[in-house]
């Protein structure tokens, strides 16, 4: 099932922000971890990854450090803020109540 961008579009920071708060990771592994999380259903290219994830940092709800990786290479990695964590926390809550919401919905048009 492929979802649409307008209910993804809604989702994604809070996943970002979820998979962040579970330790610093870079972007590359921020879009594997939802994926596994998601068994694949949701999939996040780089052209929506980044321009979100600098979003969020500009926000001030993640920070960005480049890491050495290797002799020469560098990739940023990504925390997050404590207003961050307050934001995921709000999200989730608000989340938990819609989707509340919605299964009894659904549940009457299934």
């Amino acid at each position: 099932m492929e979802f649409s961008k307008e209910i993804l579009k809604g989702i994604l920071e809070t996943l970002i922000l979820y998979v962040i708060s579970q330790g610093p990771k870079h972007g590359y592994l921020v879009a594997r971890t939802i994926g596994k999380m998601t068994d694949g259903k949701i999939e996040i290219q780089d052209g929506t990854l980044y321009p979100i994830l600098h979003r969020l940092e500009k926000k001030g709800l993640i920070t960005g450090s480049w890491v050495e990786t290797g002799q020469t290479r560098k990739r940023k990695e990504y925390t997050l803020t404590q207003q961050g964590k307050e934001m995921l926390k709000e999200q989730a809550g608000q989340w938990q109540t819609l989707s509340e919401i919605l299964t009894q919905v659904v549940e009457e048009v299934l």
